[in-house]
């Protein structure tokens, strides 16, 4: 026993020591990680759902049906927070009704601690694609931003041919 000890007991603690120091990182790395989405909430609430919500509201008025969703806790992979402005028009006469609504999504991935958006576009018979925008650091998100893109959006929607 003290020869196994004697040749094993200095890699079992050096291994002890080093799933200790792993375990400190991963700590670090969770709480770097859970202040990151607490800000993007904050900012998703104080900044983003705001500016969405005015054009919901003139999405709402000129005959569009539009939703915007927050998913703080949605989970796919490495996104970990989302909220998109998905919409349809109401008052198509057309019986075709497409599977896909244009929608635009903003949101967080880890461990990059990096805000994304994705836009998926369609068309009125439903076809189209979805593209990553763009990805940006956190404090990029500002309100003129979230305008700015929210524009941008719709813009190239409505006027596609």
């Amino acid at each position: 026993m003290e020869a196994i000890e004697k040749k094993l007991g200095p890699l079992i603690d050096n291994y002890i020591q080093k799933s200790g120091e792993r375990d400190a990182k991963i700590g670090e790395w969770s709480k770097e990680n859970e202040d990151f989405k607490n800000t993007f909430n904050q900012l998703v609430e104080t900044v983003i759902r705001p500016e969405m919500y005015k054009v919901y509201q003139l999405l709402d008025n000129k005959g569009f049906k539009s939703s915007i969703f927050h998913e703080s806790g949605h989970q796919v992979g490495s996104i970990v927070g989302l909220i998109g402005l998905s919409l349809s028009y109401k008052d198509s006469s057309n019986e075709f009704v497409p599977s896909m609504f244009p929608t635009l999504r903003v949101g967080i991935k880890l461990p990059e601690r990096k805000v994304f958006i994705s836009e998926s576009k369609f068309d009125a018979s439903g076809f189209g694609c979805t593209t990553l925008e763009g990805t940006y650091e956190i404090d990029e998100i500002t309100r003129t931003f979230v305008i700015e893109k929210l524009s941008n959006f719709f813009n190239t929607l409505f006027t596609a041919e």
